[in-house]
């Protein structure tokens, strides 16, 4: 009997906890004041989040500076959310070590993570325990760089030694995209860490 009434007290905790903490994709909504770069949002009530599964070029990276795209999605980003009100939704982990808000945020009913990976804006960057829509994620890309979308459009031999090559986005604006020469005379091609040599 004692074992029971222990088995069944155990249980009440634990869905008492769970309670508490509420469910992991459980999120809230907020309107967007800033668009800190391709990936990252700042909210009205102080909360920086972090876009969950994707990665975009760095508009503000403390070593590497300014990265080829960055702006570009940057841009892209901001159309999509500033000044809107937006729903999280969390996955595993809820921050990262910077105290991000983890997330996958919507506006007006569409994923934001999978609107810019599907145009190109974005390449999967996956870091588990949070990998609820990689498979997804992934899927797009590989048709964004069939279709030569964003960071994954093609450059012809002619342009393999230009600094600047154009891409077409996917409401086919041209977007003037620079790599950039190196103090020993290499050429760094426009950003994409994973992206096939061209």
């Amino acid at each position: 009997m004692k074992s029971k009434i222990a088995r069944y007290g155990a249980l009440a905790l634990i869905l008492s906890s769970l309670l508490l903490l509420g469910s992991p994709t459980a999120g809230y909504e907020a309107t967007v004041v800033r668009v800190i770069d391709g990936d990252t949002i700042l909210l009205s009530n102080g909360e920086k989040v972090r876009y969950i599964g994707i990665n975009t070029p760095e508009v503000h990276h403390p070593t590497r500076g300014k990265e080829p795209y960055g702006e570009v999605a940057a841009e892209a980003n901001r159309r999509l959310v500033e000044g809107k009100t937006v729903r999280l939704e969390f996955d595993v982990r809820q921050r990262d070590k910077y105290g991000r808000l983890l997330a996958y945020v919507y506006v007006d009913g569409q994923m934001v993570n999978r609107t810019l990976v599907r145009d190109g804006y974005a390449e999967v960057a996956t870091y588990p325990p949070n990998v609820r829509h990689q498979d997804e994620f992934l899927k797009l890309q590989r048709e964004a760089r069939e279709q030569s979308r964003g960071l994954w459009a093609s450059t012809s031999s002619s342009m393999s030694n230009s600094p600047s090559s154009s891409l077409n986005n996917s409401a086919g604006d041209e977007v003037k995209v620079r790599g950039y020469y190196r103090k020993d005379g290499t050429y760094v091609r426009p950003h994409t860490r994973s992206a096939p040599k061209r």
